[in-house]
């Protein structure tokens, strides 16, 4: 759990150094969350249950505001990133399920299907 604990706070501490390189790393694991079948609305507890913890350890008040704040961007984009990427086709996929797979290639035309499949033109 404390390894788990040290990752976030370096991401949120280089998420103020290195902005656009954080972005595109938390949209990689937001898109790695699907595999996982995580939902975007357990994204806001999560953050909120990291920032009780914060409280607890640290009594500066601006060092739980600033992590607060850099815990909410990553939690908003990792959930941005989940809910952009949960293509249907990736569902189905995901879940095994060989039914919801071809009603999703169905509803796409053949010409963009591969492009639907990777997540990319999707209606």
């Amino acid at each position: 759990m404390y390894t788990f604990f040290g990752m976030i706070v370096d991401m949120a501490v280089r998420l103020f150094h290195e902005p656009a390189q954080m972005f595109d790393e938390l949209t990689q694991l937001g898109l790695k969350h699907i595999m996982f079948q995580a939902d975007s609305q357990f994204f806001q507890p999560w953050v909120a249950a990291l920032v009780a913890e914060i409280q607890l350890i640290c009594q500066d008040e601006k060092v739980v505001d600033a992590m607060n704040f850099a815990l909410c961007v990553i939690g908003s984009i990792i959930g941005q990133a989940l809910e952009a990427g949960a293509t249907p086709i990736l569902k189905a996929i995901v879940t095994d399920d060989v039914k919801a797979l071809k009603k999703a290639l169905a509803a796409t035309p053949r010409g963009q299907r591969a492009e639907a499949i990777l997540g990319r033109g999707y209606p």
